[in-house]
């Protein structure tokens, strides 16, 4: 499960890591993105634009409850025909530079910021929905595998990371699909570190450098 991620750095910085042009961009950095915002993705165009998190299904009617289908499971990819499809033919890469997950302790769940050592930005393997088949606007779902060692002490679960040369890789629309599949592994846990953060970072509203903080962990 991926259900917050940062994206705080500029946009320069992911438009030259993955070579890519820049549609559009966010108003502000994203010290925790949540489900149903607008966050930058680099599209098949090699393009970055602004895409909202969850896939919106089929059976949801308008004006009717809000759900997002914010994470896709790669063990069960190839059974959903939606993310089947967008795994065929709209695959996208998510800018981020950090993400969150919570970790159980008998004072209730912490909440870690988990990255790359050298503080880099990288990008999540993500799949689309276009407007057409969402009803609305374009959107995205993050795909997840098992944890690494960083994150195993944390949560069972991981968003699929991808380095600069892998998300050419995932974007290119020529690949093999055993290509495409063979990027859905667990990042290097040597290349990474976690700390843990405070709980205002349970709230999505708060959007604040405060949150990715350090603090004393009692464990």
């Amino acid at each position: 499960m991926c259900g917050r991620y940062g994206v705080i750095l500029s946009s320069k910085a992911y438009a030259d890591l993955f070579g890519t042009g820049i549609e559009e961009w966010l108003d502000e950095p994203k010290w925790q993105a949540a489900p149903d915002q607008k966050l930058p993705v680099v599209n098949s165009d090699k393009k970055i634009v602004l895409n909202q998190w969850g896939f919106k299904p089929s059976w949801v009617k308008p004006g009717g409850k809000r759900y997002a289908m914010i994470n896709a499971r790669k063990e069960n990819i190839l059974q959903s025909p939606t993310y089947r499809k967008a795994l065929e033919k709209r695959r996208v890469a998510v800018c981020a530079d950090s993400f969150y997950e919570w970790k159980p302790t008998d004072e209730g769940k912490q909440p870690y910021r988990i990255l790359l050592k050298n503080e880099q930005p990288f990008a999540f393997a993500g799949i689309g929905q276009d407007h057409a088949d969402s009803g609305d606007v374009d959107r995205f779902s993050i795909v997840t595998t098992d944890a690494n060692a960083v994150v195993e002490p944390i949560h069972p679960r991981m968003p699929v990371m991808l380095n600069a040369e892998e998300v050419q890789r995932w974007l290119d629309p020529d690949a093999e699909p055993e290509e495409i599949m063979a990027l859905l592994r667990p990042y290097n846990a040597e290349e990474m570190k976690a700390y843990p953060v405070s709980k205002a970072v349970n709230n999505s509203r708060y959007n604040n450098p405060e949150i990715i903080k350090p603090i004393m962990n009692s464990e």
